[in-house]
């Protein structure tokens, strides 16, 4: 790609890219006889943020791979910043140690910008600045995307998601790092995926997500504790049971205290 020209590719030129009518992503056109003119291809901004980010993100083979200057900073470069503040406080500026004093400065644009760098190279300083480092820890028992994890009682679980097929999941796991072990726990009750989870006390909670492959809606409650005592869904239904449980224990203790007083004042009743 080159600053100012029209995307396009092949061994002629005869592929180009262009914004798909009334949305914001790129698609790939023949370009020229049986296609579409050559004003109609994109022309490569390389200060142009955000057709920056489009090209990043396609992918072979449906796209091409980008190659060349995707995004230029107008900016200046840090250590000129640096050199202009010192300046202004009427600081001298010294040479770097170990640096010959005739080696020659960064290139520069002639407008005064700083030479461009390749987009995945600044992405790569972006990593390389943190103090920590990532190390490979045991996988999933099985591939899934679109899930959610949260944290109960220092162990990670997940669940829910959409599996190597496509389709949604009801599979659950836990994942203890000290033993640097998953383990698979309780299904969902029905597949889910783009379900958050919380924790609240020692309960895990599955709110709502959504189901099936065409991404329906749901606005169901699960919860789980690690003590495998059955919860059930919470909502209307699991209150009114409990309430019918409660009030027939209630009533069970009144019958009986009933037949306790009748045997205590009769005790030749024998019916009891």
């Amino acid at each position: 790609m080159e600053h100012g020209k029209p995307l396009v590719f092949g061994p002629q030129g005869e592929r180009g890219l262009r914004l798909k009518p009334g949305t914001l992503a790129l698609e790939v056109v023949p370009v020229g006889k049986g296609g579409v003119p050559l004003e109609e291809i994109l022309v490569h901004d390389e200060t142009n943020r955000t057709l920056a980010q489009l090209l990043v993100g396609l992918e072979p083979p449906e796209f091409p791979m980008a190659l060349g200057v995707l995004y230029c900073a107008p900016a200046t470069s840090y250590e000129a910043d640096v050199y202009a503040q010192g300046a202004g406080r009427g600081l001298r500026r010294k040479a770097r140690p170990g640096r010959p004093r005739d080696a020659a400065h960064p290139r520069r644009d002639v407008d005064g910008r700083v030479r461009p760098v390749l987009l995945p190279f600044l992405l790569g300083l972006s990593l390389l600045a943190g103090d920590g480092r990532w190390s490979t820890a045991a996988s999933l028992p099985e591939p899934i995307q679109e899930l959610s994890a949260a944290v109960l009682h220092g162990k990670i679980y997940v669940a829910g998601g959409i599996d190597r097929r496509g389709r949604p999941t009801a599979a659950a796991f836990r994942y203890d790092p000290a033993a640097n072990r998953w383990e698979r726990i309780a299904d969902l009750p029905a597949p889910r995926h783009h379900m958050p989870l919380a924790v609240v006390g020692d309960t895990l909670y599955a709110v709502g997500g959504l189901a099936e492959q065409s991404f329906v809606p749901e606005a169901t409650l699960w919860l789980y504790r690690e003590d495998h005592k059955p919860l059930g869904p919470a909502g209307p239904a699991s209150r009114a049971a409990r309430g019918l449980r409660r009030r027939n224990s209630q009533r069970q203790a009144r019958r009986r205290g009933r037949l306790e007083r009748r045997a205590q004042a009769d005790p030749s009743d024998g019916d009891l």
